[in-house]
């Protein structure tokens, strides 16, 4: 008892002695709103969503300042219509008046120094935002919320009609949710003086169909125009060193990395193309007019709701590069019927397949070591997983929570569908087993070849005395020929004997019968003349009977 009373003393001394200010209550509440305290100084974290028309952010609650206003504090207040931060408020938090949709206008005081992402979520009455003069961070233009130099366009109020807006030329970055929800917005060019696109900045512009983008622009976040369901075209300058677009869809400059493809075009069917080394965030979500596309042999990486809200998508072919496939990458794809996940992908990701309700087969690799959180969540008529493995593999992959649908799916070891090949001449016959998504394979019911069946020989070229000659014959079965050579059937000379006489040479000619090649031997020599002496009488008798004799 002692030892307890003498902690008690102890604990009050230290709290006797500590400054009020460092006292940190838990959730207290003040008529609409709960808040917390912490150093001195209130933070206003609920209000009541019942709470309607016009609410000054009080200077102090229960005693102490409100300095802050807490993550999604006014969240869901959808009859609040104007908001007005008094000078007491230095930090406004991540998406305060998400989903205050009746809310038109908000004042910002002069001592607010730091105000978080997307604070105007979804409120899609607002057109107006007034910053105080005072304030040195931020500004106002319009209705438009920038920082203090205007270099900075934070918040264009969703509400606004106007089907364009001409972005001021101090600014250099658009940041991220600048334009959410702005439904209005039907087109919108970006300025050369624009160098960044930050995160989601046109998420959920619903009537929006052409952007253009200047060639200065060097950095766009992801998700940048997710949900433009009427997004048709998006043209980037030809001088831009960083991006590119071909027929509307945007890529990076070598176009190693497909960014957006529109999910206003009305094209079902696409083929990404082979240059495609990574398919970015969102890249494809909510293109709810494509069935079937098949991924190119480059793509390596799938990013995280690449396919999201694809609902019209029946079938993907995947690139066989893939290692990994991100988080929720075709969550909702609700046609959806079947999916090959190719070997050599290591992991799905958390809520991959989640809500694709089409889904009834998958084929998974035996590469496959993880399966996520939520990765087939959703997916009531998922019936038959197809693995590629045994059964002692599959029981050692990792598998998250909330996954009952693929976990009670009929799994059926290899898909193996049977081709059989028949004997050839030649070739051996045999049936092969493939599985049809990973490719292993095994033969069965082997056939020797049959061998050829030729007909009769048939002479295509006739030998000659010195040329070979050629036959050939087919065969019946599979057409192939055989050709065989024909010797040369060689000279056959006939021979004639002319003689010698007095000044030619005699000789042998050897003739060809069949060719007519000739030759000659047994020359023998000419005989040269033989001549006989014959004695003429030259004596002249005359008329009268005198006998002369005549020199000769």
């Amino acid at each position: 008892m002692k030892k307890i009373l003498s902690l008690t003393l102890a604990i009050l001394l230290i709290l006797a002695v500590m400054p009020i200010g460092t006292i940190t209550a838990g959730a207290l509440t003040s008529g609409n709103y709960t808040y917390t305290v912490s150093n001195g100084a209130a933070t206003i974290t609920d209000c009541n969503t019942s709470v309607s028309g016009s609410i000054t952010i009080p200077a102090t609650i229960g005693g102490y300042p409100v300095t802050t206003i807490g993550s999604e504090a006014f969240k869901n207040c959808t009859n609040l219509t104007s908001a007005t931060i008094g000078n007491n408020v230095t930090t406004i938090n991540r998406s305060v008046f998400a989903n205050c949709t009746a809310l038109t206008s908000v004042v910002i005081g002069g001592s607010v120094k730091s105000i978080g992402t997307y604070i105007f979520e979804n409120c899609t009455s607002l057109v107006n935002i007034t910053v105080g003069t005072t304030n040195t961070n931020y500004s106002s233009s319009d209705g438009v919320l920038f920082n203090k130099g205007k270099t900075k366009l934070i918040s264009y109020p969703a509400g606004k009609s106007s089907a364009t807006y001409a972005i001021p030329s101090t600014i250099t970055s658009l940041e991220n949710y600048a334009f959410a929800y702005a439904k209005g917005i039907t087109s919108m060019t970006i300025p050369d003086n624009v160098t960044t696109i930050g995160r989601y900045v046109f998420v959920h512009c619903e009537n929006i169909t052409g952007i253009k983008i200047s060639k200065n622009v060097n950095s766009i976040g992801y998700a940048s125009f997710f949900y433009c369901p009427k997004l048709q075209n998006i043209t980037v300058d030809a001088n831009n060193e960083n991006y590119c677009s071909v027929y509307g869809k945007l890529f990076n400059a070598d176009k190693t990395q497909l960014i957006c493809f529109p999910a206003g075009q009305s094209i079902s069917e696409y083929s990404v193309p082979n240059s495609v080394e990574s398919i970015y965030h969102y890249a494809f979500a909510g293109a709810a007019n494509l069935t079937s596309v098949t991924i190119g042999s480059g793509v390596t990486s799938i990013g995280e709701y690449a396919f999201a809200d694809c609902t019209g998508l029946k079938s993907i072919k995947l690139s066989g590069n893939i290692t990994a496939i991100k988080m929720r990458a075709f969550s909702a794809c609700t046609s959806l019927e079947s999916i090959i996940i190719p070997n050599g992908v290591t992991e799905l990701g958390n809520d991959a397949f989640w809500n694709c309700t089409a889904l009834a087969s998958i084929y998974i690799p035996k590469t496959l070591t993880k399966i996520g959180n939520f990765t087939f969540s959703r997916c009531s008529n998922l019936k038959t997983v197809y693995y590629c493995g045994t059964e002692d593999q599959w029981a050692g992959i990792s598998i998250g929570s909330s996954n009952d649908y693929l976990t009670k799916a009929t799994v059926v070891y290899h898909d193996y569908q049977a081709t059989t090949v028949k004997p050839t001449c030649t070739k051996d016959g045999y049936t092969v087993h493939t599985c049809s998504f990973c490719g292993d394979k095994y033969v069965t019911d082997e056939v020797s070849a049959t061998g050829h069946s030729f007909g009769e020989w048939t002479t295509r070229t006739e030998s000659g005395c010195i040329t070979e000659g050629e036959e050939y014959r087919i065969c019946s079965v599979c057409g192939v020929e055989e050709t065989n050579v024909k010797e040369a059937i060689g000279h056959n000379y006939v021979s004639k004997v002319t003689t010698p006489d007095c000044t030619n040479n005699g000789y042998t000619t050897h003739t060809c019968e069949y060719c007519g090649d000739t030759y000659t031997d047994s020359i023998t020599s000419a005989l040269g003349h033989n001549y006989n002496a014959t004695v003429t009488n030259n004596c002249v008798v005359s008329r009268e009977g005198t006998i002369t004799r005549r020199k000769i």
